[in-house]
């Protein structure tokens, strides 16, 4: 099984300066800012993407392994939206356009790369 995490840095600053956040808070700010990858290119994520948004994760990146066509990564993407309920979750792709293309032609429009931009 393989499966890719990015860690996201950010500073959170508290509306007043003698706030002390409990370690439920702390959690929930730290898990939000992962991004995950994970196996499979079903219509449904699969059972370690869903732990990972339910524990909070703030992303979900997709490789070329999740990717089948245009309408299952349009579900793909509704599902593990839907698995996050009310809270945001950031969907992204490992898309740098020329050789790294995870979305290619002939179902995806071409990306040029960065150099021929």
């Amino acid at each position: 099984i393989q499966h890719s995490y990015v860690f996201v840095t950010a500073t959170f600053v508290s509306s007043s300066p003698n706030a002390l956040m409990d370690d439920a808070q702390i959690e929930a700010l730290a898990a939000k800012l992962l991004v995950f990858g994970f196996d499979g290119s079903g219509t449904k994520p699969n059972v370690h993407a869903c732990n990972m948004i339910r524990q909070g994760a703030g992303g979900v990146i997709l490789f070329g392994r999740n990717v089948d066509n245009p309408k299952q990564v349009t579900e793909l993407c509704e599902n593990l939206k839907r698995q996050a309920g009310d809270r945001k979750l950031l969907i992204m792709v490992d898309q740098e356009g020329g050789r790294v293309a995870r979305l290619a032609p002939p179902l995806f429009t071409a990306v040029p790369s960065a150099h021929t931009l």
